[in-house]
């Protein structure tokens, strides 16, 4: 017999598909599918598969469903796993009511 620990944590209050894409691109082929979520102090945060290969720092841009490109930041990484990181992030496209 062996143990396995499990935790279930609820980091976020909302969450949306986008696209990003890296600064300087205008090529809509380019864009990538990202997760756009909210946590539950209302902060931005940005999940990406690791093969994206983005660091912190990193200018894009996000376009929300059928909205602008909006010009955005990684900050600093917040969680990685083995397929994906979540970053901090900031946009002054974004508000905080999600």
């Amino acid at each position: 017999n062996s143990r396995v620990e499990t935790a279930i944590v609820r980091i976020s209050s909302y969450a949306e598909t986008i696209e990003i894409r890296d600064l300087g691109s205008s090529e809509e082929k380019d864009s990538l599918p990202a997760l756009l979520i909210q946590d539950l102090d209302n902060a931005w945060k940005l999940v990406t598969h690791n093969n994206y290969a983005y660091v912190s720092g990193t200018p894009l841009q996000i376009r929300r469903q059928d909205g602008p490109l909006l010009p955005a930041r990684l900050a600093d990484v917040w969680l990685r796993k083995s397929e994906f990181s979540v970053f901090e992030l900031s946009s002054p496209g974004l508000d905080s009511r999600g």
